[in-house]
């Protein structure tokens, strides 16, 4: 590999990452932050995954460092399976039934009217 196809080498630079974060977010403390990359390591982020993630929620005014590793999930309270009134859901399918067998029913139809021509 030549010096100019190479790829060049990712630093973690985590002293000027936490100064830029501190210095963006004025309402986060520097301890804040590094515990939140350290916990970040520790859960196996990559320093990449680190650094951007930590960007993305210093420019969101609602998000907090600690936010870097979501919570897990609670196995007893498992999120909900479907997005918005399961009622509608259901009348939406039913709807959907009712037109593929209208279609199916005119493209029946279609065809015998096609044959007796």
């Amino acid at each position: 590999m030549t010096k100019t196809d190479s790829k060049p080498e990712i630093f973690a630079a985590v002293p000027e990452l936490v100064a830029l974060a501190v210095a963006v977010r004025r309402d986060w403390r520097a301890e804040e932050v590094q515990a939140a990359l350290v916990n970040a390591k520790s859960h196996n982020q990559t320093w990449p995954q680190a650094l951007v993630g930590l960007v993305r929620l210093a420019v969101d005014p609602e998000s907090h460092p600690a936010e870097l590793v979501p919570p897990p999930l609670d196995p007893q309270r498992p999120g909900p399976r479907v997005v918005g009134d399961p009622q509608r859901h259901a009348d939406a399918l039913a709807a959907a039934k009712q037109a593929c067998a209208d279609g199916a029913a005119a493209l029946r139809a279609a065809g015998r009217t096609e044959a007796e021509s």
